[in-house]
C-alpha cells in the first residue's frame, strides 16, 4: 500500500445514482473501493427532482423502475454492503437542482408540476421552468433550479434529507448544487436588480478582484449594486443549508450524522455567479468537499491553500474531466497530505472504471510527470484609472455608513483565491485599495440619491422594428438549419424588439444595420431578420401602462439615462 493512501485520513468516492441502479453493479462499486482505500462513498440519492431510494415525498426514478423494478433499493443494499467492509456511506443530494432532461418530467408528482412557483427567476422576470432544455443549455446552466429564498422550498429539502436520514442507517448526508444557477438568476425583486436587464450588464456576468479595479467607474457602480443585491442571495443559499443542518439536529435519531456540502473551488465564481459563500458557513456543516476540478496543479494549490486558510476541516475533490490526468491527481494528492488537509474523494466512480489507469493512480507503475501550467501572473495596469468624480465624492461622505466601503472591500478581497498576490499584480497595497473603495462608495452613495427609487413615471427604452422569419431546429443539426436559413426568401412576420439581456435576438438585432439582412442562432432554432425601423428611446411612460414582461427593460433604462446624466 502507498504511503500516501495510508495517510490521507479521508479517501471519498462519488457514485453517481446510475452506476448502482442495477443490483449487479453493487458488487463492483464495493470492488473498486477497497482498491482504492475508499474510506467514504457518496451515493447520489436524489437526482434531478427523483429518488433512487424509498420515499413518501419524491417520485421514484424512471429510470431506476425501468431497469431493475420497482422494489430494488439501491441506497439499502449499498450501504449495508459498504458498512460490512468498513466504508462510510453518504447520500448525496442534488439539493436545489431539479431536473436537467430534454424532456420534461414524466411523473406528475415531480416537483415540476407540483410547484410550478418555486422556479428560480432570471433578472427579466421569466421563471426558468418555463425554459427549454436548449435554453438553459445556451446559457451555461445545470438544468432547472428552485429558489432557496422560499421558506417554501428550504422546509421542502430539510424533509427529504430528514426522510432519509430516518429511513436509512446512513452515515451522512451531502448537499450538491446548494447554490443559484448562475449571476443573472436569483436576483431579489428590487429596482435595482434590473440595472441587470439590459444586454451590456451582460458583460459583468463574471467578476474576480484583479478585475474590479480597471472596470471604468459606471460598471464598477453596478458591481457595488450587485454585490448588495448579492447579499440576499448568500444569505437564502446559507439559509437552506441551516435549515437542513438544524432539521437533523434537531432529532436524536440524525443528530449524530455529519452534514457536508460538494461546493466550488473557486472563490470568483462561488461569491459572484452563484452566491455559494462557503467559507461563511461556519456552524452549518461538518465539513465541506471542495470541487477542485482541475489539471492545472498550480490552480489546485491556490484553491486549496484558499479552503484551508478558511475551512480547515475541508477535504478536496479531484475530478477526472480530462483524459490521461493520472500524474496531475497523485500530485494534487500528495499536495493535500502536505498542507495537512483532511483528505481527498474523486469525482467519480463511473470515470475510475472506464477513463483512468488505476495502475498509474495508484503508484503501481509510472504515472509520468504532472502537467504544469504555462500561465504567467503579470502585473495588472491601470487599477482605479477611471477615479470617481471629485463632486459625488464630496456630496456622498456624508452619507457613509459606519464601516459599509470596507464590507464592499473585504467582498471584493473573497473573490480572490491569493488576495495579496493579486493586489500585489496590481500595484496596490491593502491600504490603497481600501482608500480607493472609500472614494468610489462615497460617489455610489451620492448616485443613488440621484437616480432612486425610479418613480412611477418610466423612460421608454430604444426599439427595433423588425421582419423575421424563425426556423425552428426540431431535432434536426443546428448548423444544417442555419444553412436552410441562408435560403429563406420570406420575412412574414414583423415585431419590435427591446434590448434585453439573456436574448441573443436582441443582441444581434441592436448590432445590426437597416435594412441588411441578417441571421441569429438563439437556444431553439435560427432567426432570419431585417431591421426596418428604429425607435428612439425616451418617451415618458406609467409604470401601469407597461407590459409585465418588459417592466425590467423600462426600469433599467430609466436607471441608465440617470445614471449618464448624473456623470455627466
Amino acid at each position: 500500500m502507498l504511503f500516501i493512501m495510508a495517510t490521507v485520513g479521508h479517501r471519498g468516492l462519488w457514485v453517481r445514482a446510475s452506476s448502482a441502479a442495477s443490483p449487479d453493479s453493487i458488487p463492483e462499486i464495493i470492488s473498486l473501493a477497497e482498491e482504492m482505500d475508499i474510506t467514504d462513498i457518496y451515493y447520489q440519492a436524489v437526482v434531478g427532482g427523483y429518488a433512487y431510494y424509498r420515499s413518501e415525498l419524491l417520485p421514484r426514478s424512471q429510470y431506476l423502475t425501468r431497469l431493475s423494478g420497482p422494489d430494488y433499493d439501491p441506497l439499502e443494499r449499498l450501504t449495508a454492503e459498504a458498512h460490512a467492509r468498513g466504508i462510510r456511506v453518504h447520500a448525496w443530494v442534488n439539493s436545489l437542482l431539479v431536473w436537467s432532461g430534454e424532456e420534461p418530467p414524466e411523473s406528475t408528482s415531480h416537483i415540476f408540476y407540483r410547484h410550478p412557483e418555486w422556479s428560480v427567476k432570471d433578472v427579466l422576470g421569466r421563471a426558468m421552468f418555463g425554459y427549454s432544455q436548449k435554453t438553459w443549455s445556451f446559457y451555461g446552466l445545470d438544468g432547472l433550479f428552485v429558489d432557496p429564498a422560499l421558506p417554501d422550498v428550504r422546509a421542502w429539502l430539510a424533509g427529504v434529507c430528514l426522510e432519509i436520514a430516518m429511513r436509512y442507517p446512513v452515515d451522512g448526508i451531502q448537499l450538491d448544487f446548494i447554490r443559484y444557477p448562475g449571476t443573472w438568476w436569483g436576483l431579489p425583486e428590487r429596482e435595482e436588480s434590473s440595472m441587470f436587464s439590459l444586454p451590456e450588464s451582460e458583460e459583468l456576468r463574471w467578476m474576480e478582484l484583479v478585475r474590479y479595479p480597471t472596470l471604468p467607474f459606471s460598471e464598477r457602480y453596478k458591481v457595488w449594486h450587485f454585490w448588495r443585491l448579492n447579499a440576499e442571495r448568500e444569505a437564502s443559499v446559507y439559509e437552506a443549508v441551516r435549515a437542513v443542518s438544524d432539521t437533523l439536529r434537531s432529532h436524536p435519531a440524525t443528530s449524530c450524522l455529519r452534514l457536508s456540502a460538494a461546493v466550488w473551488a473557486n472563490p470568483p465564481a462561488a461569491g459572484f455567479r452563484v452566491a455559494q459563500s462557503w467559507w461563511r458557513w461556519e456552524g452549518a456543516v461538518d465539513y465541506l468537499a471542495v470541487m477542485s476540478y482541475t489539471q492545472d496543479t498550480g490552480t489546485f494549490s491556490d484553491y486549496l491553500d484558499f479552503a484551508l486558510s478558511v475551512r480547515p476541516e475541508a477535504v478536496f475533490g479531484i475530478g477526472f474531466l480530462w483524459p490521461n490526468m493520472e500524474a496531475e491527481a497523485r500530485e494534487e494528492e500528495a499536495a493535500v497530505l502536505s498542507r495537512g488537509g483532511a483528505g481527498v474523494s474523486f469525482f467519480d466512480y463511473t470515470r475510475l472504471v472506464n477513463e483512468v489507469d488505476r495502475d498509474k493512480l495508484l503508484g503501481k507503475k509510472p504515472a509520468g510527470e504532472p502537467r504544469k501550467s504555462k500561465e504567467s501572473l503579470g502585473a495588472i495596469r491601470g487599477a482605479f484609472s477611471d477615479p470617481p468624480p471629485r463632486g459625488l465624492v464630496g456630496e456622498g461622505r456624508g452619507l457613509l455608513v459606519a464601516g459599509e466601503d470596507e464590507a464592499f472591500g473585504d467582498w471584493l478581497l473573497r473573490l480572490s483565491a491569493d488576495r495579496e498576490r493579486d493586489l500585489k499584480r496590481l500595484g496596490l497595497t491593502r491600504e490603497a485599495f481600501y482608500e480607493n473603495l472609500r472614494d468610489d462608495v462615497a460617489a455610489f452613495k451620492a448616485l443613488d440619491m440621484a437616480i432612486f427609487p425610479v418613480g412611477d413615471v418610466l423612460l421608454s427604452p430604444p426599439g427595433r422594428e423588425i421582419s423575421f422569419a424563425f426556423l425552428p431546429f426540431a431535432g434536426e443539426d443546428p448548423e444544417a438549419v442555419k444553412k436552410r436559413a441562408k435560403d429563406v426568401k420570406e420575412l412574414p412576420l414583423d415585431t419590435i424588439i427591446y434590448p434585453k439581456a439573456l436574448d441573443p435576438l436582441a443582441k444581434a438585432v441592436f448590432s445590426a444595420k437597416r435594412g441588411k439582412r441578417e441571421i441569429c442562432l438563439a437556444p431553439d432554432g435560427v432567426y432570419v431578420f431585417e431591421v426596418k425601423r428604429e425607435i428612439s428611446a425616451g418617451k415618458k411612460v406609467r409604470r401601469k401602462d407597461i407590459p409585465r414582461e418588459l417592466l425590467p427593460v423600462y426600469i433599467g433604462w430609466t436607471i441608465k439615462a440617470r445614471l449618464d446624466r448624473a456623470l455627466r
